[in-house]
């Protein structure tokens, strides 16, 4: 794995923007592979907040990408066997743990900015020809 050659704890920038495009390519095939038309519509004009919500986020962790490949396996793994149930089961716990992930992180960072908004600012009390 990528991260685990690089000896870093996190994805950085460029390896985040490079998973979240195959990660969405990864749903949006999913939802062609269905036919579901109205589906694909609703992810393609919530892929605007989607990306609101990628803008903040810190990097994946190699147990973050571990429960994500799980779950992409899973999925693909049942869809493959036309096991519907669990490719559904599979699917819908992979969108609502990435959900409750994205949430925390975004209180996490809308904490961060009311912090940062709400230090003292300290100016220099003393005049610049003042020693």
């Amino acid at each position: 794995m990528e991260l685990e050659k690089s000896g870093k704890t996190s994805l950085d920038l460029q390896q985040m923007h490079r998973f979240v495009s195959c990660d969405l390519a990864f749903h949006t095939l999913l939802m062609r592979m269905a036919a579901n038309r109205r589906i694909l519509k609703v992810v393609n004009e919530t892929r605007l907040l989607i990306r609101i919500f990628t803008m903040h986020r810190d990097g994946h962790k190699i147990a973050d990408l571990e429960h994500i490949h799980r779950y992409h396996s899973e999925v693909a793994q049942a869809i493959a066997s036309q096991d519907r149930e669990t490719a559904m089961r599979v699917l819908a716990e992979h969108i609502q743990a990435s959900l409750k992930e994205r949430l925390e992180e975004y209180d996490h960072w809308e904490r961060e900015m009311s912090l940062r908004e709400s230090e003292p600012v300290f100016f220099n009390v003393f005049s610049p020809t003042e020693g």
